[in-house]
């Protein structure tokens, strides 16, 4: 058994993190998962949320928004679309993105699939942003 599990979060930038941790915690479409050393295999998609990195009494979170993480062997591979840290964003900007993306999308009642499923993509990552970010404040 196990008692740790190596951790890569990577983004199209880069990687932001390649190291042991004790558990990583990630949302989903399905809901929030926990991962922990001795895991079963697993293939999930990720959703806009806060994932949270704990090594030892520490926990290190961030904002990520789509992708996919894979779980196999103690290897917790996480392929996300963007990964921020909370002391990274701009909460103002975020909700003035995430304004302008919700009247985009009620000023026009058809359109593709595709481009609707993109917008409230980008929304949902502006207002995990918003959340975090300002739960990031008032523990600062």
């Amino acid at each position: 058994m196990s008692t740790r599990l190596h951790l890569q979060l990577v983004t199209p930038t880069g990687t932001l993190m390649d190291r042991e941790v004790d558990s990583v915690t990630l949302p989903t479409r399905v809901g929030e998962i926990t991962i922990l050393p001795d895991h079963a295999p697993l293939v999930s998609v990720l959703s806009a949320g806060e994932a949270t990195i704990a090594d030892g009494s520490s926990k290190t979170p961030f904002v990520v928004a789509g992708g996919v993480v894979e779980v196999f062997q103690n290897t917790v591979a996480v392929l996300a679309d963007t990964a921020e840290e909370p002391t990274a964003i701009d909460v103002k900007a975020a909700e003035e993105n995430a304004k302008k993306l919700a009247a985009k999308i009620a000023a026009e009642p058809v359109m593709d699939s595709a481009v609707y499923a993109a917008l409230l993509n980008d929304l949902d990552r502006e207002r995990a942003k918003i959340n975090i970010g300002k739960k990031w404040q008032k523990i600062q």
